[in-house]
């Protein structure tokens, strides 16, 4: 067989240079769906401003996947309904208690359909090595419009096993992360305002397989209440009677689930302020951990 070197022309005017890469017009399109999306996501959370606890709730098509219910399986898949509507009400919460992180629970299996031909620049992504804890938050002190904001605490930990997920996330969202591929690791950070009005904890959940993210990330965004990470065991995020009472953002990457959930130091209810804060500081790790899994930003 020839190689590549050989079959290339040779003499004035010919391409001497590395074999320009191929793309398949499916995976033009992945691309270009992908960064659509994203836009839209981020477009989304700097308009949006209004309802309490805003939730954002992507379509079907999230980095150019989709996800519904399985069919059959002895479970009947009913998606739960958002945390909070656009108009700002509240729906009940499915827990009137802390849930209990060591109870199985059994949940609707969802399946992520992927693209039939992976994209070169994913695939290029893919080879790097998982984001870790000094690179999803590397500055202590983070300065929004609104706010400056330290770092309090973080902590790096294994997710791989229902065991290690037992403090990290609640049961339904570790059943969710079992149905797919491995979940290497969580990175954890609280944020605290230096007025001390607002606590921002934001979890990255980090996956060998982009669909796994997105799995995940679809189930938080459709019940925040019943599918999210766990308060650090450092304690230090301030315990509130009412879940509702907290902000809940949530954004994909290349590979990783990013939630950010926000609350008022003081009890307070979720507001408008409260959702652009914690929209604000999930803005800033998003754009840390993006810069480590896509550096070249062809994603």
């Amino acid at each position: 067989m020839k190689s590549d070197d050989h079959d290339r022309p040779s003499g004035p005017g010919s391409f001497s240079g590395p074999l320009p890469e191929y793309h398949s017009p499916a995976q033009d399109a992945w691309v270009a769906e992908q960064r659509r999306v994203r836009a839209g996501e981020r477009g989304r959370r700097l308009r949006r401003g209004t309802g309490v606890g805003a939730v954002v709730v992507a379509g079907a098509a999230v980095l150019g996947v989709a996800l519904w219910p399985a069919e059959g399986d002895g479970a009947e898949a009913v998606p739960p309904g958002p945390a909070h509507s656009r108009s700002g009400s509240a729906a009940p919460a499915p827990h009137s208690v802390p849930p209990d992180p060591h109870r199985t629970v059994a949940v609707p299996p969802l399946h992520v359909a992927t693209p039939a031909e992976t994209p070169p620049a994913l695939a290029e992504a893919l080879r790097r090595p998982l984001v870790d804890m000094e690179r999803s938050f590397p500055e202590e002190l983070v300065r929004t419009d609104g706010a400056t904001y330290r770092r309090v605490d973080r902590q790096l930990l294994g997710a791989g096993t229902p065991l290690q997920r037992s403090i990290l996330m609640t049961p339904e969202l570790s059943a969710v992360v079992a149905q797919g591929g491995p979940c290497d690791r969580q990175s954890d950070a609280l944020y605290i305002d230096t007025d001390s009005r607002t606590q921002i904890q934001v979890s990255v959940l980090t996956f060998e397989r982009p669909e796994d993210a997105v799995r995940a990330r679809e189930a938080a965004a459709a019940d925040p209440l019943t599918y999210w990470a766990l308060p650090m065991p450092s304690g230090r995020m301030l315990d509130v009677p009412d879940p509702r009472e907290g902000a809940h953002e949530q954004v994909t990457t290349v590979r990783s689930v990013i939630l950010a959930k926000g609350r008022w130091t003081d009890g307070s209810r979720a507001d408008a302020a409260l959702a652009a804060r914690t929209q604000a500081v999930l803005a800033h790790v998003e754009d840390a951990v993006t810069a480590f899994e896509d550096p070249t930003g062809r994603l």
